[in-house]
């Protein structure tokens, strides 16, 4: 079986969404660093000062070493990149499933058809492109001769 053609369009946005997702990740680490009382909310993690600053670096370290091993083409980077997506997806969708919890709490008045599309529209986004990524890291693991055993 050939390796799939995902081309450099599919490395491109890759490392887009891996910049972009690990500079957050560093923002809020740098934000718990600067202010250790300053809650950080970012899906699931809801901590403060030194928790945050580990909810935040451990996977922007993965994310680094990740986008660093895409530009460079390294064997361990498929694995990386999947776990770094199913860090993402976790955490997205388990704060999806938490809103969704709170959301008959909180009352449905305020939801007009176009914040419903809004809501939509953000939700297949933001859990697009994490379960693209992993897939593209999943088919260079599987079809790459370079991939780990």
């Amino acid at each position: 079986m050939n390796e799939p053609n995902f081309g450099r369009l599919g490395a491109s946005l890759t490392a887009l969404w891996v910049t972009a997702m690990t500079v957050l990740l560093l923002s809020g680490m740098a934000a718990g660093f600067r202010y250790p009382r300053l809650p950080i909310h970012l899906g699931l993690i809801h901590a403060s000062g030194f928790w945050a600053v580990c909810a935040t670096a451990i996977p922007a370290i993965c994310g680094l070493w990740a986008l660093l091993g895409l530009l460079q083409n390294r064997p361990a980077t498929p694995f990386l990149l999947l776990v770094f997506s199913a860090y993402w997806i976790v955490n997205l969708v388990g704060a999806l499933l938490e809103a969704a919890w709170l959301l008959p709490a909180q009352g449905w008045d305020d939801a007009t058809p176009w914040i419903w599309f809004i809501r939509v529209v953000t939700f297949v986004v933001l859990v697009a492109c994490p379960a693209l990524v992993a897939r593209w890291a999943l088919a260079h693991a599987c079809f790459s001769k370079r991939a780990l055993p």
